[in-house]
This record gives structure tokens, sequence and C-alpha cells, in this order.
């Protein structure tokens, strides 16, 4: 046997002995091409795959908040309505006052009288406030409170002081009473409220 293996490397030298390493490297050198490119487009299918995990999160997401606005477009709007549209919150709160003084003397409240103005604020939407003194007695609150809730524009009662002092004019007792009323005052109505108005006019228009 090792004589034949010393004849055959006389004939043929290392050329035959090295064919098998020369194909055995050929064999590597394509295996690592064929892996590198399989490995590439590996991790790109799981870039791919996590992007589209992404959005799939996004659009979940966007569809949940537009449901969300859709509940609340209808409380969003009948809120935004009856906010004080003003160009600046001192315009909205004269006119707050305004409409307080016409709804108290409307329920026979007395003495009715506005002091200290509280201080301007500042922003597109803003809380608006005024102060205000006046007599009742104890029956006219609830109306006050009743005919606050039905206004064409929103306004709470924020602090309520009463004081019990003597009625001379019917010789019997009544409320001194101090109260501080807000309520919400906007530049425009909201992009929502202004939408719905165009919506409506369009519908209006259209009717023959």
């Amino acid at each position: 046997m090792k004589r034949d293996l010393k004849r055959f490397y006389r004939q043929h030298g290392i050329r035959l002995f090295a064919l098998p390493l020369v194909v055995v490297l050929l064999l590597a050198v394509l295996a690592d091409q064929y892996l590198g490119s399989y490995l590439e487009h590996r991790e790109e299918a799981a870039d791919l795959q996590a992007q589209r995990e992404r959005q799939r999160e996004i659009l979940r997401l966007d569809a949940k908040v537009r449901r969300s606005n859709e509940a609340l477009a209808a409380s969003h709007a009948s809120a935004a309505a009856r906010m004080y549209i003003q160009p600046d919150a001192g315009a909205a709160q004269a006119a707050l006052q305004s409409d307080l003084g016409s709804l108290l003397r409307s329920l026979y409240m007395e003495n009715v009288e506005f002091f200290e103005p509280l201080a301007t604020p500042k922003g597109a939407a803003s809380r608006i406030e005024v102060s205000a003194r006046f007599t009742a007695v104890p029956q006219q609150l609830p109306r006050l409170q009743s005919a606050l809730a039905s206004a064409p524009r929103l306004a709470q009662v924020q602090l309520l002081e009463l004081r019990v002092v003597p009625d001379p004019v019917r010789a019997s007792q009544q409320l001194a009473v101090v109260a501080r009323f807000a309520a919400v005052q906007a530049a425009s109505l909201p992009e929502a409220q202004e939408q719905a108005g165009a919506a409506t006019s369009s519908a209006r228009s259209a009717k023959p």
C-alpha cells in the first residue's frame, strides 16, 4: 500500500492530493457567500417585520383615538357652543358680567353689585371670573343654580358666602350673598365646532 502511494506520488505529484483541499476551499467560499447573503436577508426580513408591527400598533392606536374623539364629539360640541367667544378675555369678562347682571335681576335679586374685577387672563382659551354682591331670600338660590344650568352660555358658581342680615323693607331677614362666577372664554370656536357648523350650513344650503 505504501509502495503504491509512493509510486502514485512520483507519477502525479501533489496535484491530485491537493484537489480535495481545493474542492473543500471552493465549497467553503460558496458557503460563505450564500450564508452571508442569507444572514443579510434574514436581518432585513426581521427589520421589516419589526417595522410592520410598529405600523400595526400605530394604526391600532389611531383607531382608538378616533373612536374616543367620536365618543366625545357630541359633548365637546355642546360645551364649545356655550363658551364666551370673544377676541380677548377682557371683552369676555364684560359679557359675562352683563349676562349675570341681567340674570340676577330677572330672579329679583336686589342690591346687585360687581366688585374687584379679577386680572384678565391671557391665552387663546381662558377661565374668566366675575365676583358679585347681592341680597336674596333662601328660596332664590336654587332658582339661581337652575337658571345658570339652562343659560345659553355656561357659567358656574365657584364661591358662595352667605350672611344673614336684617331686611328693613319687609321687617324681616334676608341673605347677603357674595358669589364668584366662572366661565370659559375662547378667541374663536374650536376646530371641531367650526367643522360641525360648516357641515350644518352646507347641508342647509343643499336643501331645495
